[in-house]
Order: structure tokens, then sequence, then C-alpha cells
């Protein structure tokens, strides 16, 4: 497996955890840029860099573009713990202040929002079902026990969504983090050949020649495997992004849309990744589960060219564990 790409937490991760994933295997390091000022991730790279060339070690640095997905505000860094059956409110986010309650950055998600609607936080890990919308403030029941994490995603589970989810006017926000960090890939949110091509022009025109970072399309929406044509002629990588594009394309078809972008590279000979929930059991098991070992199994015998590990080393206490396993599991796999 060629690339091997761990999310980068500026707030979770020492220097000291990030050698020891790339010692591990990652080679490349993701850092999204939806967590952290510019100047926090900037300052993080720089350290890690240092570091790799004093020790002769070769990595890629990949920032990720996030995209309008609405997002969650809570007012505890250390997260809220929730039991199922407790009483959560879910409110425009004003002026933040309690420490129950959820704040969202996005009003559009409150206005047809009624009893029974379930609210999908961090890619479906917590359930909220709505009990009561009198318009500024939801009243949901928690469905499963767990610990909502600042800053994460949230959707409402069979709604409609907006067709448009990143613009160039959003990454034009990052051109200066690009400039500075100079990475070896930039990863694009909810691609689409539209927005491919447009990211393209942009960075010809803002970057200079000598520094024009390889593209990762995030393959997120019906929009994006639609285009996977155009979207080909745009970016150096696809990534499979299975959190939105579950709940955005139907979650009882994501064995067939990875089955097809994955086929897709191989045929255009551009490298596909596949990112979610790889290995997340162990961040509280040392073995993974054995839905997890056949996740990979599938992942290696359809010859994708790498995975994304996010909350697997982001959560984790022992971050390289994680790669441990998978070169372990990818061994043993290569010799049957």
């Amino acid at each position: 497996m060629k690339y091997k790409i761990v999310t980068t937490s500026i707030h979770s991760h020492s220097i000291t955890q990030v050698q020891q994933m790339i010692n591990a295997g990652a080679n490349v390091l993701r850092y999204n840029a939806a967590y952290g000022s510019q100047e926090e991730i900037t300052s993080h790279i720089a350290s890690i860099r240092a570091w790799a060339k004093s020790n002769n070690k070769t990595i890629s640095i990949m920032i990720d573009i996030p995209g309008s997905k609405p997002r969650i505000r809570i007012n505890r860094k250390d997260g809220l713990s929730i039991s199922s059956g407790d009483l959560v409110k879910v409110s425009k986010l004003t002026n933040p202040s309690d420490d129950r309650v959820i704040y969202l950055d996005n009003d559009l998600l409150l206005e047809d929002v009624i009893p029974g609607d379930v609210f999908l936080i961090d890619d479906g890990a917590i359930g909220l079902q709505v009990v009561e919308n009198n318009g500024n403030e939801i009243t949901t029941r928690v469905i499963n026990a767990g610990t909502i994490l600042p800053n994460k995603g949230i959707w409402v589970k069979d709604h409609g969504k907006p067709a448009i989810f990143i613009t160039t006017k959003e990454i034009k926000k990052y051109i200066e983090l690009i400039k500075t960090n100079k990475p070896e890939w930039v990863a694009i949110s909810f691609a689409t050949g539209t927005i491919m091509s447009e990211v393209k022009k942009l960075f010809k025109l803002k970057l200079s020649s000598d520094h024009q970072p390889r593209i990762a399309a995030k393959i997120e929406t019906p929009e994006g495997v639609d285009t996977l044509d155009k979207i080909t002629s745009y970016c150096e990588m696809f990534i499979v992004a299975r959190g939105d594009l579950a709940e955005l394309c139907d979650y009882a078809k994501l064995g067939n849309l990875q089955e097809t972008i994955i086929r897709h590279g191989k045929a255009h000979n551009t490298p596909v990744i596949v990112a979610t929930q790889i290995l997340d059991s162990t961040t509280n098991s040392y073995l993974p589960s054995r839905a997890e070992i056949l996740d990979l199994y599938y992942i290696f015998k359809e010859k994708a060219d790498g995975v994304m590990l996010a909350d697997a080393v982001v959560r984790a206490k022992n971050p390289s564990h994680p790669l441990i396993i998978i070169s372990e599991l990818e061994s043993k796999y290569e010799a049957n």
C-alpha cells in the first residue's frame, strides 16, 4: 500500500507522537484546515519537517480544505458526554454559553426540522431525535451514548442537502496557508468536476509555478460520483470520503460506490485512498473489530492505493498502533 495517510492533530499530537507514527509507516501527514488556526498549523508543520529532515525521513504534507458543511459548536473543549435518553438542546449560534447546548453554525438546519427527525453528528456516530422545535431552539433526545466533540459535522437524516458544499471563495481563505507551507498535497472537500476545474485555475493564478501542489479530490456527494470522468482531468488522487458519502448518497450503497471509485481510479491510473472509520475501534481496544479487519481485507483486495486514518490516530493514546496493525494485516493478506 503506497499511501498511509494520518490525520495530524495540532491539539492532540505532540511532535514525539507524530514521529512515532512516521516510524510506524505513516508517509503523508494530513492537516484538516477546519481545526486550528493557520498559524498553529504552520508551526506544527515546520517542527515536523525539521525533525524529518534531521532524521532522513521522507514525508509529505496534505492540507485538507474543508467545505461548507454545517458544524457544531459546544462550550466544552473536552466534549459533551451524553447518555441514551438524555435531553439535549440544539440552538442557533448567537452567544454560546451553556455547556449542555449544541450550537449550529448553519441556521438552515433548523428550518424544516420536525419531531421524529434525527440529527446525525460526526458521520453518524451520535444520533439525536427531535422532540420539539420552537423555531430558535430544538429539543432532542439522545439515541445513543457517547461524547459530542467540538466542530464536528452535523446533518439531518434523510433531508435534502444543498447542491453546493464548497466554492472557490472558501478555498481562497486558505491560499496563504498553502503558499506558506508548500504542501505536497491539497485535498478538496465535496469535489465535483466544476469545482476541480476552478481549483486548478485558481492555483495556477495564485500560486507560484515552482509550487503547484498535487490535488486530491474527496468524493462525498452524488455529483462527485457522477462527474468522476471530469474530476479525473484535474486531480492526482481520489479519496473515498466515506463519512459524508454514506450520508449524502445513501449508506446502503456505500460498498458499491467505494468499488466504483476504486475501479475508476485504476482505469485512469489515478491513486485512490479509502477514508473514514478505519480502525476506529482501536482507540479503546487493542485488537480491531472483526468488521474492521474485513473492511481492510476488501480495501486490500480491491487494490486501493492507501488509507487515511482519522479518529483511530487523533483520539488514540498510542496513535502508532493502528499503523502497525495495517502493516501486519497487509503482509499477511499478501502472503495468502
